[in-house]
């Protein structure tokens, strides 16, 4: 650190000037460095600049892990601090003194080190820390799994005791609290920084207010989410942020609203496939599939399949978490369990009521087979296939799940029984590799008089190879697991003419099966695909890892494979491809959906025009991005030429990467808009 502000005064006149400004900024563990070193750096290596800091995911909390065998935050912070042996410039001469002798380490976690803090600063983090809560209950980083009740129970403390640590700003401080309640970590360095919001207030709106105040007293604010429930904060609808930022008296948790409106949680209804015998999931657990009922007078039908990935072998079966997501015991089915589970969807299936789907009907089918919902294989035929066998009693029954859910809708909620009912058919990863492959069967024989079109999320695997020789590649999982899971029940005709015999598993990779999909379908897939670049690069889904320069080298490569597989549509096909060159993966089931854009265009206004086309060429539409350079999609949308867009409150644009940065005027809004933009680019 010290390295690097000697060399930019050197080389770029940091602080030479009265007037100069800094804003030091880390995520994660450089929030945390940000947050130490923040005074001594302002006061010892910034010259004449005013520094400020901007402290993203930074508090480290003094908790006692779930797991008894995890080692705590505590107990690291004692171990780094006697093999690092940080200064007394570091640690702040005030802090040591209240955590003197073998308490110093203290010093190091912001619980504690916060109220010691001089210079102003800017501190956004989640109530519901994806990083801490995530390595406190797994022992590692898992962004994408998923909580079960007792693991939301030690969520819900670790928010408690968070809150309890959150500083109140003293009032003209100049320091910003930003606390959402999402499951989330770094948003200054994804793409969250332009959706997250935290008591109605978009993250972009407060560091631009943050930034731009004319006063110490006007940059202090305390904004933080009260809602109840785990990650209710994915819901809160924006308001705009009109005037400045003013403190609370303290952090303090709503009451849960009484509102129950067509979009609420409270809506959803549990849906176990008990009388469906083979519907199950890999412990022989019942399947189950989430319904929330649309208005009375709609037709049509949401059936989304969620994504988690599969297995193929003993070793990639037997993780911990992949058992977890083979059983639906811990599924929720008392009302409150379920409100609490819906209220953590996010995207098209969000509460807040802007869904373009928040009129229909929706099936959210769980994952519990971890065969992408492709599988038919008892224990006995698993067993058969020895060289892959996972362990005793597992079953493979994807396909099943898929013909009860079906059966199960048509019967219930009479989908399928007129003429001109539309089914929407589709999934995120896993889950939309598996709407691609059997959509053409379910639409022929599962939605009587419907029309079927698929929603195809995320899909696209290519065939490449992995950065490193030791990893599974996609083609070789795909190959093990199509004698694994008995998974030759959806090769169609034509795709088993092009690939026979043994080369039948490629009917199961989007980029060898998708020239025979028959049904119009909307197809999203980022150039950029964050699961399947790092999965190809460090053998599991790490979707907030920075990449080194070869790691982008092989990111550049995979772009060019999935454009080389990417569809281009057919006229008068009715297909919609939308592929950004942005660094992300499902967007229908994220906060992304209301902001991402390819070729300039709006997913959501390409969505809806493609669902309100006239007519099947009218429908057809290609777009990508065509820009240069990793993560380059994140950009300036262009207006729609659709008509209509059903958000009622657009989210705000992104802020472009300036060319040249601007000159700023002798304005507190044009200096802030500057500086923000500069602040922009770097996160670029």
């Amino acid at each position: 650190v010290e390295a690097v502000f000697a060399d930019l005064r050197k080389r770029a006149g940091l602080g030479d000037q009265v007037g100069d400004r800094v804003v030091y900024a880390g995520c994660s563990s450089g929030g945390r460095g940000v947050l130490v070193s923040l005074d001594y750096i302002a006061s010892a290596h910034a010259g004449l600049a005013d520094v400020v800091g901007l402290l993203d995911s930074a508090i480290w909390l003094p908790l006692i892990p779930r797991a008894k065998n995890l080692v705590s935050f505590v107990e690291q912070t004692r171990l780094a601090f006697s093999l690092m042996s940080p200064g007394e410039d570091f640690l702040g001469k005030e802090c040591l003194k209240i955590y003197n002798g073998d308490q110093q380490w203290k010093c190091l976690i912001g619980a504690y080190r916060l109220p010691f803090l001089r210079m102003p600063f800017f501190l956004t983090q989640s109530q519901y820390d994806l990083f801490g809560i995530s390595m406190n209950v797994f022992g590692h980083f898992q962004p994408s799994a998923q909580l079960n009740v007792d693991e939301q129970r030690y969520a819900e403390h670790y928010r408690t005791t968070f809150v309890k640590y959150l500083p109140t700003p003293m009032l003209g401080s100049g320091t910003t609290i930003y606390s959402s309640a999402c499951y989330t970590h770094c948003t200054m360095t994804s793409n969250e920084f332009f959706s997250m919001r935290a008591d109605g207030v978009a993250l972009l709106d407060a560091v631009r207010h943050w930034l731009s105040a004319s006063s110490a007293q006007a940059a202090t604010g305390w904004i933080r989410d009260r809602c109840t429930g785990f990650d209710c904060g994915s819901n809160e609808a924006q308001r705009p942020l009109v005037t400045g930022l003013s403190p609370s008296e303290g952090p303090a948790v709503a009451e849960p609203s009484t509102v129950n409106t067509p979009t609420s949680p409270s809506n959803w209804q549990p849906r176990f496939l008990e009388e469906y015998p083979l519907a199950i999931c890999n412990d022989g657990s019942p399947a189950a599939y989430y319904y929330r009922q649309g208005s009375p007078q709609t037709r049509q039908w949401l059936v989304f399949l969620e994504g988690a990935g599969w297995c193929w072998d003993a070793k990639s079966c037997n993780i911990p978490w992949k058992i977890r997501l083979g059983t639906s015991i811990e599924f929720p089915r008392t009302p409150t369990a379920v409100a609490s589970w819906a209220s953590g969807l996010r995207g098209v299936f969000d509460s807040t009521g802007r869904s373009p789907f928040k009129d229909w009907h929706i099936a959210y089918v769980r994952t519990c087979s971890n065969d992408a919902f492709l599988g038919d294989a008892s224990p006995q035929e698993v067993t058969a296939a020895k060289r892959h066998e996972p362990g005793p009693g597992w079953h493979f029954r994807g396909r099943r799940i898929l013909e009860a859910t079906f059966t199960d809708l048509r019967r219930r909620t009479g989908l399928g029984d007129q003429v001109g009912d539309l089914v929407l058919y589709g999934g995120c990863s896993s889950g939309g590799r598996g709407a691609l492959v059997t959509i053409d069967y379910l639409a022929e024989s599962f939605v009587g008089k419907a029309d079927m079109v698929g929603l195809l999320d995320a899909p696209l695997w290519v065939p490449i190879q992995p950065l490193k020789p030791d990893l599974v590649s996609f083609n070789e999982q795909t190959r093990m697991f199509f004698d694994l899971a008995n998974a030759s029940g959806f090769i169609s005709k034509e795709c088993e003419a092009t690939y026979p015999g043994e080369n039948r598993w490629k009917c199961l990779v989007a980029a060898f099966r998708l020239p025979f999909v028959r049904t119009p379908y909307f197809l999203t897939h980022s150039q950029y695909d964050v699961f399947g670049i790092t999965m190809n690069v460090f053998g599991h889904f790490l979707p907030g890892h920075y990449l080194t320069p070869p790691q982008k080298t092989y990111a550049e490569e995979y772009r060019q494979e999935v454009l080389r597989y990417l569809p281009t549509p057919l006229a008068d096909s009715g297909v919609a491809v939308f592929s950004p060159a942005c660094y992300v993966h499902c967007m229908f089931a994220d906060v992304v959906f209301y902001i991402i854009d390819a070729d300039g265009i709006l997913l959501k206004s390409a969505l809806h025009g493609w669902l309100n086309a006239l007519s099947a060429s009218a429908a057809t539409e290609d777009l990508r991005d065509r820009c240069e350079g990793f993560n380059c999609g994140l950009g300036r949308q262009r207006p729609s030429e659709h008509a209509l867009q059903f958000a009622p409150q657009p989210a705000p644009a992104p802020i472009p990467a300036p060319a040249v940065l601007r000159v700023a005027t002798s304005t507190h809004e044009d200096k802030a808009q500057n500086l923000l933009e500069q602040v922009a680019t770097l996160l670029v």
